[in-house]
């Protein structure tokens, strides 16, 4: 038999460590001549003091653990450790993508020598022969079942509590640190209460779950890509690949593919076909992130929640850091009267997405009735930012539209709106890089004219 490296890679939570670990235990002391646990390694750990753990674990002798190089092992240890089969389970590994390599560098087990290598980032992992398998969410029943066992210290739901029990088991999407911290979280409370608190659940993040998701995102290293992962976060949770990179790439140099690909890598988000998707607890927690910048609404980079969004267009409280606004009209309460100058401070705003949908599948709008709408009794102002990239403005309720910035446009979306005329004759149109517009107005209305 060979020496078989085995990589495991998943979002947080989702029960790497827990599977390797029952692998380890049960095989390492029985079946192997060595043994080696490096248990929950910190992003920052130097990659030296990791060989010398490693080395003192198989030989059980610090001095010639000390006697290793960081490039090389020394021929004596090399010596030792040829013969010798060994398990050796390296647990949450993450940063530099070549430190597994350096890590492993220059040694020589014995066949029949495993490594187990638990990470959320599918990159490290390429940097050495191995398998890799990626470790998805619980099915539906074992979600149930591990709900079940933490909530009610059985595998079934109490009486009164079964539907309530699978809607948040189904919420979850088969995270099992998820089902553990709201299993727990629900003990003991009364069905009567169980509703307030999923509610409560949805809008704000447990903090253990929030810890643990928010190392992945910590660990970007990249404006770029962190700013695609909120975006998607706050407004587009499935989406197609395409429009994700046509709004990203704001420069001739940027590559969005390739920051998608780092976020599908460390598992942040989910790739099928060419549509992206994010898990509702990585969403929740890009979110926080978000809320996090700024108690004052208008200060912050993104909006998505219906009473912020509305604060900011009637009372005009934005400011140049908002970059993106989503509002939902189907969640509207009453009717919004929105300020002429609600735009005239957002320089920087990338992203407007109202629209009658609650839900955005594979690129489909599933359409609400709308009874409560966005009103602009004294009209709209010019749209002040110059990097607006994608514009979706359903039942948009006049019949012009104030100046916009086209030179970064990509997307145009206009359904159901009262537009009779889309361009103002005095506005230079650079629209190289639209790739989608639809200016569909109501049937009443004129034909929609580009001047």
């Amino acid at each position: 038999m060979d020496v078989r490296i085995i990589g495991i890679w998943g979002i947080g939570g989702s029960g790497k460590t827990t599977l390797a670990s029952i692998v380890f235990q049960k095989y390492a002391y029985s079946h192997f001549d060595g043994h080696c646990f490096l248990k929950d390694i910190q992003e920052g750990a130097d990659t030296y003091q990791l060989r010398k753990e490693l080395l003192y674990q198989l030989v059980n002798d610090k001095k010639v653990a000390c006697t290793d190089t960081p490039a090389v092992g020394s021929r004596f240890i090399q010596d030792r450790l040829r013969y010798k089969k060994v398990f050796i389970f390296v647990d949450n590994l993450n940063g530099s993508v070549n430190k597994l390599k350096v890590l492993l560098d220059g040694y020589h087990f014995a066949n029949g020598s495993r490594i187990i290598v638990t990470t959320r980032d599918m990159q490290l992992l390429k940097t050495v022969d191995g398998k890799i398998f990626e470790l998805k969410g619980l099915s539906n029943v074992a979600a149930l079942k591990l709900f079940c066992f933490h909530a009610f210290g059985q595998h079934l739901p109490a009486t009164g509590y079964e539907s309530l029990s699978k809607r948040i088991a189904d919420y979850t999407k088969g995270n099992p640190l998820a089902l553990e911290v709201m299993g727990s979280s629900f003990k003991s409370i009364d069905v009567k209460y169980w509703e307030s608190a999923l509610a409560r659940l949805k809008t704000c993040l447990d903090p253990d779950i929030q810890k643990v998701l928010r190392i992945s995102f910590d660990g970007l290293d990249d404006k770029g890509i962190q700013g695609i992962f909120l975006d998607m976060a706050c407004f587009f949770p499935v989406v197609p690949r395409e429009v994700v990179e046509r709004i990203s790439n704001r420069t001739e140099h940027s590559d969005a593919a390739i920051r998608i690909n780092a976020l599908v890598d460390k598992s942040l988000i989910k790739e099928s076909g060419e549509v992206l998707e994010m898990h509702d607890l990585l969403r929740q927690m890009g979110q926080g992130i978000v809320f996090d910048e700024n108690k004052d609404s208008g200060k912050r980079s993104r909006l998505w929640n219906v009473k912020d969004v509305c604060h900011v267009l009637e009372r005009n409280t934005g400011t140049s850091k908002i970059e993106g606004i989503l509002l939902k009209l189907a969640d509207l309460k009453k009717d919004v009267k929105v300020s002429p100058i609600a735009f005239s401070k957002m320089h920087n705003l990338r992203i407007l997405k109202i629209t009658r949908s609650s839900t955005n599948i594979y690129g489909f709008f599933y359409m609400e009735d709308v009874d409560k709408r966005l009103r602009c009794p004294h009209g709209l102002e010019s749209f002040i930012s110059d990097e607006i990239r994608y514009f979706h403005w359903e039942l948009y309720p006049l019949k012009y539209l104030p100046y916009l910035s086209t030179e970064n446009l990509v997307v145009l979306t206009m359904r159901h709106s009262q537009l009779e005329q889309l361009w103002n004759e005095d506005q230079p149109l650079e629209l190289e890089k639209l790739k989608k517009i639809d200016p569909e107005a109501e049937p009443s209305c004129s034909n929609v004219q580009s001047s």
